[in-house]
């Protein structure tokens, strides 16, 4: 994938939390709208939790890839 920023190379990988991974609109959990961004895994008390991301080494700019919401 090509970095919509600089336009150069970017590289696949996982962003690893100990805890939950959450964006949020405001500086606190309870300041606006939140998303969690990792998803549960029965392993994540002894593997943690991920989310799928790319990395610019260029620009050092993340993209996140935020699962399909389920109603």
């Amino acid at each position: 994938m090509q970095c919509p920023y600089c336009g150069n190379e970017m590289e696949a990988g996982h962003i690893h939390s100990s805890k939950a991974i959450f964006w949020g609109e405001g500086p606190s959990m309870w300041d606006g709208k939140i998303i969690r961004l990792s998803k549960f895994s029965l392993n994540a008390f002894f593997d943690g939790f991920t989310v799928e991301a790319m990395h610019c080494g260029s620009c050092k700019k993340l993209i996140v890839f935020l699962e399909e919401e389920k109603s």
